[in-house]
């Protein structure tokens, strides 16, 4: 609350082929977030050049205007004067001078007012992330010969529509060089999931102490998920298998929440950005690859889970229409099994064994906004095969959140009714 109350407002122009949720997608922030900040505006059919409102962070260098009272009086000087990192290296400076030209706020001025507002972590232990030098050149190269590959795959060996994989990752890639986005969209996750704090954690970000190449956020105790191995060979085989469960269903958990209940979620879940701490709590890591799910496609996303956890071939097939994958062969069956190669950890894809579904019946179209739903799935899927745990359904947790998901669909149609 203290740091939504900290945060200033801006007007963005829509741009000519944008939606809302384009808007949220490059703003970092959700649909209901930009409902609740524009009330009275349809969202589902905004216009070129019409203004929405969105947040604006609070840079090092930015905030003209900005009134910092918080470093006067005994409020600021009774806080500590600097900021750690993680490492124990002091995070602010000696100098107070502004950040450009007396406007906005310098690292110590901004350090000292998150301290003081009660924003930054009471230990004054925060995380550092900085970007390298060219790395958006180097990463943009290294796309191009990804495309290329894919392009030679997709008409050789894979039947599937690669290239345009490639193409949505090149898109999300390069919002991933923006850290006020990441720092947006990191926030607004944390919010999200807030519900489930007790069970998964996300770091906040320092108000004041982030740029497009610099952020600073809430450091998380915790051991990488890929170390764990070597501190559980104590246990039990029970206990290891409980312990592997309990981590297993709260990362799925998660990222259920974030894609059936906002839509906004990241899209990176690899071991490395997953943390256990005490308790088995998770900690969710790297927000700069993320996604915000048009509407449709979420809601559309919650039809396929409860299809697939109620079983009938010839629904999830029609589901699966839904969503917009298309298929050259129409067989319910290949596309069940397809379905949950896809969408649900307990099947499996393989896209160069001969008895593949994909072998059997290319996959002509599959929509850009369900590649990252996608890779979620399968890094969930890893994660179970690594723990040696086969009989976990990603779906069949997530079909309460997809019901409610699917009460809001209904909900939306009938406002939308009567305002007509």
């Amino acid at each position: 609350q203290q740091q939504q109350q900290q945060q200033q407002m801006e007007q963005v122009v829509v741009e000519q082929g944008q939606g809302a949720w384009d808007v949220c997608n490059t703003r970092g922030v959700t649909l209901d977030e930009l409902a609740d900040l524009n009330k009275g505006v349809d969202l589902d059919n905004i216009q070129p050049g019409q203004q929405l409102v969105v947040p604006q962070y609070m840079s090092i260098s930015a905030g003209e205007g900005y009134e910092d009272r918080s470093l006067s009086g005994s409020r600021a000087s009774s806080s500590s004067s600097s900021i750690k990192s993680s490492s124990g290296s002091n995070l602010s400076s000696s100098s107070s001078s502004p950040a450009s030209s007396g406007r906005g706020l310098s690292a110590a001025q901004a350090a000292h007012r998150a301290l003081a507002t009660g924003v930054a972590p009471l230990d004054g232990i925060v995380a550092v992330k900085i970007q390298y030098p060219d790395a958006l050149r180097t990463m943009t190269g290294d796309l191009k010969n990804l495309r290329a590959a894919a392009y030679f795959l997709s008409k050789t060996e894979i039947k599937f529509d690669l290239v345009s994989a490639v193409d949505e990752l090149n898109k999300q890639i390069r919002l991933e060089f923006d850290f006020t986005r990441e720092a947006r969209v990191m926030d607004s996750i944390a919010l999200h999931l807030r519900p489930i704090k007790d069970r998964v954690t996300v770091p906040r970000s320092v108000p004041g102490l982030v740029t497009p190449r610099l952020l600073v956020m809430e450091f998380l105790e915790g051991i990488p998920l890929t170390d764990l191995g070597s501190r559980v060979q104590g246990l039990s085989e029970a206990k290891k298998r409980a312990a592997k469960k309990r981590i297993l269903s709260r990362v799925s958990e998660a990222y259920g929440m974030m894609m059936l209940k906002e839509g906004l979620f990241q899209a990176d879940g690899h071991p490395g950005n997953i943390l256990v701490g005490r308790g088995g709590r998770i900690g969710l890591l790297d927000y700069g690859q993320s996604k915000q799910l048009p509407r449709d496609q979420r809601e559309a996303l919650a039809a396929l889970v409860l299809e697939m956890v109620r079983g009938n071939p010839e629904r999830i097939s029609s589901a699966l229409a839904d969503i917009g994958v298309e298929t050259e062969k129409q067989d319910p069956e290949l596309r069940t099994e397809m379905a949950y190669g896809m969408f649900d950890t307990r099947g499996k894809v393989d896209p160069f064994d001969p008895n593949s579904p994909i072998k059997q019946s290319a996959i002509s179209r599959f929509p850009a906004d369900m590649f990252f739903v996608l890779r979620v799935v399968q890094l969930l899927r890893g994660l179970a095969n690594g723990m040696g745990i086969n009989d976990f359904s990603s779906a069949s947790q997530w079909a309460p959140l997809a019901k409610e998901a699917c009460r809001g669909h209904q909900q939306h149609q009938q406002q939308q009714q009567q305002q007509q």
